[in-house]
């Protein structure tokens, strides 16, 4: 306002409830004595601004002393009766009251965005699902195989738990590298034993890419709202622009809240029927009811893990998968946007489908980086190889030593970054 600001003018902070468009801190003004305001009972006239939205309320007496509220208004000058009140043009008003009727079209967009997103995130799920199911059943089998395993069963014979001859046989037999673990799987049960435990898989798809979505984009609003609010408070009304950690941290928080409702059971029960399917398909003399629990379906498996441990039994591994999927989501999240920074001039813009395309491959192997020794660990845990993920790393690290321990725990890589970049 063109009014000489005195030092008997006083302002307090409040918060805009009722103003769904903009809920941040604004500045309501009560002005000295000396000056009145449109209806002369010194009343709060109010104007505030958050750099880029700019509203003016003027409450005016009627007849029947009724109030009257005149907002978002487009003028080159508006003054109260009194003439040291005098508001300039508003050239960047944006806002719709609620009061008046107003809808946020922002708000509508968003929410048209979201699901959009949300509906071409499972309908990708699901069809990336089925191309690349196979790698996952292939990946499981080799972090089955691994020398990690060799070590956590070890250590289980070791402190007086039965050692699996049928695990050691499965070992030996897909000791070697992805091509021969493909063959031993089709050779044991044709192309139907590469979509082992697909079903629990595909059905999560749309639950697994709806929960990340809304805690990664709901954590991002939260933050850039707080930030902003609190730079406010400093007198600097831009935006908050998100960091790389920003990204990372809440990529990492959707990762870890789909990971501990969606991921963990639906991946423990997957894991047991592929880990079944190689004892199968690698020992011989199994009896007829190891074969007829081995080749029985989801709802089979969920009902024998409930009976045997209990519901949390299908949470088993939780917490190494919580830390997988959000260290592995962060990482996700932040070379997606790394891509779109990088390769915008190389494809033309951050929007064009080059970009959008490479940021997304590079998006997956960050992915990866992250998580594939901690998969490594889950898979262990959940097939009842290792009781702990420390204690399989531990029992690594003092049988192959440290640095054997990281290369095993990156076992069948090539199958993690394979179908990481295009899916």
């Amino acid at each position: 306002p063109r009014y000489n600001m005195q030092s008997d003018l006083v302002y307090r902070r409040r918060r805009l409830v009722e103003n769904t468009f903009d809920s941040y801190d604004a500045l309501s003004t009560r002005y000295p004595q000396n000056c009145r305001n449109a209806t002369n009972d010194k009343a709060i006239d109010e104007y505030w601004t958050n750099g880029m939205t700019t509203h003016l309320s003027v409450y005016k007496s009627t007849s029947n002393d009724s109030a009257a509220v005149l907002s978002n208004l487009h003028v080159s000058s508006i003054s109260t009766q009194s003439p040291h009140l005098h508001f300039s043009e508003m050239k960047h008003s944006t806002s719709k009251m609620k009061s008046l009727g107003g809808r946020d079209n922002s708000q509508c967009s968003e929410s048209n965005v979201a699901l959009k997103s949300i509906i071409a995130g499972s309908v990708s799920g699901i069809v990336s699902t089925l191309f690349f199911h196979p790698f996952d059943v292939l990946r499981t089998k080799m972090q089955g195989a691994s020398p990690v395993a060799a070590s956590a069963s070890a250590a289980l014979s070791g402190s007086g738990s039965t050692a699996s001859g049928n695990a050691t046989a499965a070992r030996v037999a897909l000791s070697g590298g992805p091509v021969s673990v493909f063959v031993h799987t089709v050779q044991n049960g044709g192309i139907r034993a590469l979509y082992t435990g697909l079903q629990p898989v595909l059905a999560a798809q749309a639950g697994y890419k709806a929960t990340v979505f809304a805690v990664n984009n709901l954590t991002k609003k939260s933050l850039v709202d707080w930030k902003t609010a609190e730079r406010r408070k400093v007198g600097l009304f831009q935006t908050y622009n998100l960091t790389r950690v920003d990204i990372f941290c809440c990529g990492a928080m959707g990762g870890a809240v789909n990971a501990a409702l969606l991921v963990a059971p639906v991946e423990y029960v997957r894991n047991r029927q592929i880990v079944h399917h190689t004892r199968i398909s690698t020992t011989k003399g199994l009896s007829s009811e190891s074969l007829t629990f081995a080749t029985r379906g989801v709802f089979d498996t969920i009902k024998r893990t409930v009976k045997k441990r209990g519901l949390s039994g299908l949470w088993r591994g939780a917490g190494v998968t919580v830390l997988r999927d959000s260290l592995g989501c962060g990482g996700f999240f932040v070379m997606y946007e790394l891509g779109r920074d990088h390769l915008a001039p190389v494809f033309g813009s951050r929007e064009s489908t080059g970009t959008v395309m490479a940021s997304g491959a590079l998006a997956g192997w960050g992915y990866w980086a992250f998580a594939m020794p901690l998969d490594t660990l889950k898979t262990l845990v959940q097939t009842g190889a290792a009781r702990s993920a420390r204690e399989a790393v531990v029992s690594s690290v003092e049988r192959e030593g440290a640095l054997l321990t990281v290369r095993n725990l990156f076992h069948g890589w090539q199958l993690a970054f394979g179908r990481g970049a295009p899916a």
